[in-house]
């Protein structure tokens, strides 16, 4: 579902029919080792861009943000404020996931999390039944 208040547009080929989408904000939590592939292939997409960053550990993210070109760089309670971001790419620790994810959801974003998405069924259960609400 794409949201509506997305203004800007990336063309998507479809083969001969170009088709116009809104461009997707998305913010990563989480700038470990892992976050440098979704950065790279973040790139190859139109339809969503990364427009922040934030990790417990400020100076990882402010690193990732300068060598990808992410205009900016938050605390995960600041990214999850910002209205702007719509979709969270969780790359925390696998013990995290649950509870940063559940805090997106909370704050009204769609979120991708790395797997897994929790690391009891509990919270699994609760982020799912969140996500449907």
């Amino acid at each position: 579902m794409w949201l509506p208040s997305c203004r800007a547009a990336s063309p998507v080929s479809t083969g001969e029919i170009p088709i116009f989408m809104p461009t997707i904000k998305a913010g990563v939590i989480g700038c470990g080792t892992i976050s440098k592939v979704y950065f790279e292939v973040a790139k190859r997409f139109r339809v969503f861009e990364v427009v922040a960053c934030a990790d417990l550990i400020i100076d990882r993210a402010k690193a990732r943000a300068e060598e990808f070109g992410i205009p900016r760089v938050y605390t995960v309670e600041d990214l999850l404020d910002d209205p702007e971001i719509q979709v969270v790419i969780n790359l925390t620790i696998p013990k995290a996931h649950a509870e940063v994810g559940m805090a997106a959801l909370e704050a009204g974003k769609c979120v991708y999390n790395e797997k897994p998405l929790a690391v009891s069924r509990e919270d699994g259960r609760r982020m799912v039944a969140l996500a449907a609400a």
